[in-house]
Order: C-alpha cells, then structure tokens, then sequence
C-alpha cells in the first residue's frame, strides 16, 4: 500500500493504492458483476421514474438541488459493500487517529456515456471515499478531479478527500466502458459540523453500519446434541 498526500488550502487529498490485492480485486469482480446481472430487472425498476423511463440522474450524496450522476445506476447497498465500508472505517480510524462515524454510502454502475458533474456533498462528508471497484474496457483510468487535482485510479486504489471539495468526472465513459465505484461518505466523534444525527446513531449502536453482526455463529447458532 501506497500513500500520496496533496494539500489544498482548506484540507488534505489523498490517494491510497494497492489497498485491495489482485485475488480481492478477482473477488470483486465475480461479485459485481453477478450481482448486476442476478438484480439487473430490479435494479433498473428502483431506477425508473414513474413513467418507466430510466433514470440518469440518481444519487443523493450532493448538496445542490441538481443529480451530478449520469447514466448511473444505483446498485442499493449490498452485504459485500457493506463490510468494505466496515474495512474502510477501520482503516481511516487508524490512519487519522480520529473516532470515525460512517455516514452512508452510495454503490453505483456508472454506463457508456456517464459523467459526474461537478459537485460537492452532504455536510457528513467530512472524509469521502471514492474508490472504483470493477472497471470493463477502460484502457485508462477514468480520471476523477478533486478541487482541481487530476487523479487516476485504478481498481485497488482510492482517495480520501473533504466533501466540501468540488469534484467531478468530465470525460463520458465510451460505448462499451463500465464502472463500479463505492462512495462513502464519513464523519468523526469531534467533528465541529452538523452531524448531530450521525453522532446520536453511532452512539446509539444505530449507525449505517449496525446489521454487521460482530461475534461468530456459536454466539446465535445451538449446536444439536445427539
């Protein structure tokens, strides 16, 4: 694992790669892409306005009153995803030293054509975590801009950055390119922002990510004696 650190004048950028090795990255991509393809009916009902149409614009992690992402879908939030956030809390809790609090998450499929507009997230996005987790027929990375910094990054990498950074992706996937990214959006125990709502959940063990059951089977499961 390799860091990279940019600083703006209000926050720090950085950019985390190798995170996930190559037999993980494997995992992933079997997951998702039988995930989308087990779910594809389901997940473009969800996705549909109430004419049928599919929805280009979905998404909720901005704070201006337009959709940033076209020709995206949302995958729902999944238990692989899930337990990638868990990781990811777990890490940025070590790494910054700070009493993370995860806000939400947004798993998305973004399809030929798909841009990102540029945008800026909920207050709870006081740490953001775009990381790609499936790329198809992209010969380059799909280049995403965080306050003006140009970063590429492949499957296994992500970056951290302060939401209220504006970023966006301006180059439209191509015809036949694919992407899966996870978006997570994080807060922490001293955060100075308005993120009562999140403080009171996590402190309440009602937070985003509660359904992670944390013991073993033997703590819920009675073996059966002869």
């Amino acid at each position: 694992m390799i860091t990279e650190t940019y600083q703006t004048d209000t926050s720090d950028i950085t950019i985390v790669r190798d995170f996930w090795d190559s037999n993980t990255l494997d995992l992933f991509k079997n997951y998702y892409v039988t995930y989308a393809h087990t779910n594809l009916p389901d997940i473009i009902q969800k996705n549909s306005d109430a004419t049928g149409d599919l929805e280009t614009n979905v998404g909720q992690s901005h704070t201006t009153t337009h959709n940033p992402g076209h020709n995206r879908l949302s995958l729902g939030m999944d238990p692989l995803s899930m337990c990638v956030m868990k990781r990811i809390t777990d890490f940025l809790s070590d790494y910054l030293s700070l009493e993370i609090i995860p806000g939400f998450a947004f798993l998305g499929l973004h399809l030929p054509g798909s841009v990102l507009t540029q945008h800026t997230d909920k207050p709870v996005g006081e740490f953001v975590v775009s990381m790609p987790l499936y790329t198809e027929n992209l010969s380059t990375a799909w280049r995403f801009t965080v306050a003006g910094l140009a970063i590429d990054m492949e499957p296994g990498d992500f970056v951290i950055y302060d939401g209220s950074l504006p970023h966006q992706r301006d180059t439209p996937l191509a015809p036949d390119q694919f992407s899966i990214n996870l978006f997570m959006l994080f807060t922490h125990t001293q955060s100075m922002r308005d993120v009562s709502e999140f403080k009171h959940q996590y402190q309440s063990g009602d937070s985003y990510l509660k359904f992670i059951y944390p013991g073993k089977l033997i703590d819920f499961i009675t073996p059966q004696t002869s």
